[in-house]
């Protein structure tokens, strides 16, 4: 319940027929303070009773994806409204200029980028930036396994050709272990 009739009295909102009005008119774009000024309630009853509602809540989160669709037909009908994209303007000659209107086309411009941002933040599957990651080199681990197994069998063999010669095995036994496990 929220507070917002006469004398602070609370505004009971939980009617099943405010479920359809609130996802109908959150699918239309309207806002959640907008709507519970229309209901003249407190937005935070309708957060509420959102979170506390699983009815409700599957409904609103189906009202926001629609409210999505209706943000991208609003942008293209912005885009495509240029009745106030000009204006005219006197001359000191007595003739009549017509200019763009700077201020309208930026609050245009501003308008559709609100909502393509707020898509893409709501709806970043469908309306975000697609980031494409793509591995340009290749991971050859079998290569550096056989690199490593060639450099330890090179290293036991002059060690063994060591032995051979002058008795010493302790020093290239250790570097084959070291080439082996690929410390160096």
């Amino acid at each position: 319940m929220a507070k917002g009739g006469k004398r602070g009295h609370p505004v009971q909102v939980r009617f099943p027929e405010n479920i359809d009005l609130i996802c109908e008119l959150t699918a239309t774009g309207w806002s959640v303070r907008q709507i519970a000024a229309q209901l003249k309630c407190d937005p935070a009853a309708i957060r509420q009773w959102r979170r506390e509602d699983g009815v409700f809540a599957e409904k609103f989160h189906l009202a926001k994806q629609e409210q999505m669709y209706w943000f991208a037909e609003e942008i293209i009908e912005i885009s495509d409204n240029g009745s106030n994209d000009w204006m005219h303007r006197e001359l000191e000659a007595g003739g009549i200029e017509t200019i763009p209107d700077i201020e309208h086309l930026n609050r245009s411009r501003m308008r559709i980028d609100t909502r393509k941002w707020l898509m893409a933040k709501m709806a970043p599957r469908w309306f975000g930036d697609r980031v494409e990651h793509t591995h340009t080199g290749t991971v050859d681990v079998v290569q550096s396994v056989e690199d490593r197994r060639k450099r330890a069998r090179a290293i036991i063999d002059a060690a063994f050709e060591d032995v051979t010669q002058h008795g010493q095995i302790e020093d290239a036994s250790s570097e084959a272990i070291d080439a082996l496990d690929g410390e160096n």
